[in-house]
């Protein structure tokens, strides 16, 4: 059977609700209580976010995520309910920290990739 492809009044594009419209705001349940749901969504800005964790993008190979997809089953088979590929992560880099000396970037490039950042936040605006 094809697809229909109308239009529901919910769905006219004059509709001046969005998304957040739709969030029950504190509607009493059938006994009497004030609903425990959330009546907002928190955008997740970079100001928002603690310090503690950044979040980053990386690409590499699919043969590297394959095996830390393995190690993270691995992990959760034997016991380690809560490790995650962020844990897989850290032990990593942990490794690598570990087995080099490493330098400070100049206080010049620091600004300068926060400069470039900051473009980047107010682009995304």
């Amino acid at each position: 059977m094809a697809k229909s492809f109308r239009k529901t009044p919910s769905q006219s594009p004059d509709s001046k609700k969005d998304y957040l419209d739709l969030l029950e705001e504190g509607k009493e349940s059938k006994g009497g209580k004030k609903s425990e749901k959330a009546t907002h969504i928190e955008a997740h800005s970079p100001e928002t976010v603690t310090p503690e964790v950044v979040r980053q993008t990386f690409i590499i190979g699919p043969d590297y995520l394959d095996k830390m997809k393995d190690l993270v089953y691995t992990k959760r088979r034997a016991g380690q309910f809560e490790y995650s590929q962020k844990d897989a992560l850290h032990e990593a880099l942990d490794l690598l920290f570990g087995k080099n000396k490493i330098g400070k970037r100049p206080a010049e490039v620091r600004e300068k990739e926060e400069k470039r950042n900051l473009k980047i936040r107010e682009a995304r605006r």
